[in-house]
């Protein structure tokens, strides 16, 4: 599986997507701005040293380039323009990028919980269990929750890394693997900053966050299974020490498991199996920022109208049994 993965990665492009998740993102913000959370922006990247043939600027100014031509607002900055706005890193950097138009919120969590009482306000309700079981039918859909069958007409499969399995239920193999990210709350240090930091030697974000600075990030496929790999963590502890120094001792560790397919496109679309099963998952490192314009198009699918933009070449079949890009199906 992990090898058909990496062998179907490929370079593509989020524009059209990104392009159409910028209205339900600014939404996203003002929606976290109601509920009483601290919205930021500005992202910030940085690079040690100075330019050279192989230095990683290089290739991150090519991106940026292109990340301009697509209407992104950026801001090149030297060390003493960093230095003024973050005075707190350690001097271990020559250049840096800001970026204009990215939010993030101090509380996910909160922000979770806040539309989930504006979906209950709205007559919606919850269920708390695991889904451990899918079967579809002409007439629906079931889920089966905790050994108890829910039917319902139509059924959307949104279960991040785990959509995998409940997909395989119904006869539907997607090419869905986990890029896991390592996490590590440094409690007395979420005023050191006041924006998202990233030094790409380290490749790593530091973010200041409502309960501290949260440290995260490293990319490991290594599936659901396997356990929690302690050097990773030890890595990041011993370069945010570098990077902040003021940062202090990290205390929470934990694993978090971004699903991903191999062109880092999401899956977005009915389920090659079923009309009354609709697939939304695999947004690997974007999930807050594709979640708007996935939850337009997922209604837009399940009722039957035009989609904002075209999914074909975000269908859960888009890759081949051995792992190869499939044509899209004629009629």
């Amino acid at each position: 599986m992990r090898m058909r993965f990496c062998r179907s990665a490929r370079r593509c492009s989020h524009w059209t997507v990104a392009r159409n998740s910028v209205e339900k993102r600014i939404s996203s913000a003002a929606t976290a701005a109601m509920v009483g959370l601290s919205v930021s922006r500005t992202p910030l990247h940085i690079w040690r040293g100075k330019v050279r043939c192989s230095d990683p600027a290089i290739n991150a100014e090519r991106d940026n380039r292109l990340r301009e031509r697509h209407g992104v607002r950026l801001d090149r900055l030297d060390a003493k323009a960093i230095r003024d706005l973050e005075p707190n890193l350690a001097p271990l950097y020559h250049r840096g990028v800001l970026f204009r138009d990215a939010y993030t919120i101090d509380s996910p969590k909160a922000l979770a919980f806040a539309l989930a009482e504006a979906i209950l306000k709205r007559g919606g309700t919850f269920m708390c269990g695991e889904a451990r079981g899918l079967m579809a039918t002409q007439a629906g859909a079931s889920v089966r929750i905790d050994g108890h069958e829910h039917s319902a007409d139509h059924v959307v499969i949104a279960c991040g890394a785990w959509s995998r399995e409940l997909a395989h239920r119904i006869g539907d193999r997607v090419l869905l693997d986990t890029e896991r990210g390592y996490h590590v709350l440094f409690p007395s240090a979420g005023k050191l900053l006041h924006r998202p930091v990233c030094h790409t030697e380290y490749g790593f974000y530091m973010t200041p966050m409502a309960d501290g600075m949260r440290a995260a990030g490293t990319v490991e496929l290594g599936g659901l299974a396997a356990p929690f790999n302690p050097v990773r963590t030890r890595v990041i502890r011993s370069a945010v020490a570098t990077l902040l120094p003021g940062a202090g001792e990290g205390s929470a560790e934990w694993l978090g498991f971004r699903p991903s397919m191999p062109d880092s496109l999401p899956v977005i679309g009915a389920a090659p199996s079923s009309p009354r099963v609709t697939y939304a998952f695999g947004h690997g490192h974007l999930g807050l920022t594709l979640a708007g314009i996935s939850g337009r198009l997922i209604a837009e699918l399940v009722c039957g109208r035009p989609t904002t933009i075209a999914v074909g070449g975000l269908r859960p079949d888009r890759f081949n049994s051995v792992g190869w890009p499939r044509a899209a199906s004629q009629g």
